[in-house]
Order: C-alpha cells, then structure tokens, then sequence
C-alpha cells in the first residue's frame, strides 16, 4: 500500500539529512534548487518553453563558456573506444 505525504509551505519542511522520495513526485509551484550542482537521472527531458537561459551570472566581463556538449564512442580509428565529444558552444576566451 502507498504512503502519501503532503508537505505544506505555510509549515516548511527541513532536513538535517540527505532526504529521498521513492517514486513519484509532483511539484505544483515554482522548484527552486540551491547548490551548485543538479542531476537528472532521467532518460527524457521534457521542456515545455521554447527559450533556455545558460550562464545568466555572465557579466560585462564575459569569463564563462556556455553550451551544451554530448558524449560519444563511434567506434571508428585509431581513437577506437575513447570518448568523443560534440556540441554547440561559444568559448569565451575565443576574442573573434
């Protein structure tokens, strides 16, 4: 038999330890994750918004690289069960 719980904003919840939900989670709202790192283990990824922001903290001073890159192994060469890498990027330090 499933359990439910229900966590209510105007109670907040807090978790001294790392906390896990086994199966389904819906959240009705706006997510915001602090930290520095977020993993989806997932095998689709919907976006419903045709529009994504990368590097919102780049300023005036243009330090960061933005793009998204995949990982591949086509099995060809002398490169032959190596990773490989393709994407679409812009280089910051590229000054043309």
């Amino acid at each position: 038999m499933a359990t439910q719980a229900k966590f209510y904003t105007d109670l907040g919840f807090q978790s001294a330890t790392d906390s896990q939900v086994d199966g389904n989670l819906t959240v009705s709202g706006n997510l915001t994750v602090n930290g520095t790192t977020v993993t989806v283990a997932s095998t689709v990824t919907s976006i419903g918004d045709s529009m994504m922001e990368l590097a919102n903290a780049n300023t005036s001073t243009d330090t960061i690289d933005i793009g998204f890159y995949g990982n591949y192994n086509d099995g060809l060469g002398g490169e032959s069960g190596a990773s490989e890498y393709t994407g679409l990027f812009r280089d910051a330090s590229d000054s043309t």
